[in-house]
């Protein structure tokens, strides 16, 4: 059986490192798709409205925020 690996969806999922997050809010700001909000005790991602142009990840000054691919 041959698969064919270029029709294969890659998953991925954003991580905010609280203890390395300055609280600057950049990422709130910059997120075209508001997939990073408030929560009641850190900042949440929305994984439903993510569009992964990573924004979030090249522009927080602190390195906070990263991907990681799921296949």
């Amino acid at each position: 059986m041959t698969v064919d690996t270029s029709t294969l969806v890659t998953r991925s999922q954003i991580t905010i490192t609280e203890s390395d997050c300055s609280g600057c809010g950049t990422c709130l700001v910059i997120c075209p798709k508001r997939a990073i909000v408030k929560g009641p005790v850190f900042l949440e991602w929305l994984s439903s409205a993510c569009i992964f142009c990573d924004a979030c990840i090249d522009l927080c000054p602190t390195g906070a925020i990263s991907e990681t691919r799921i296949n």
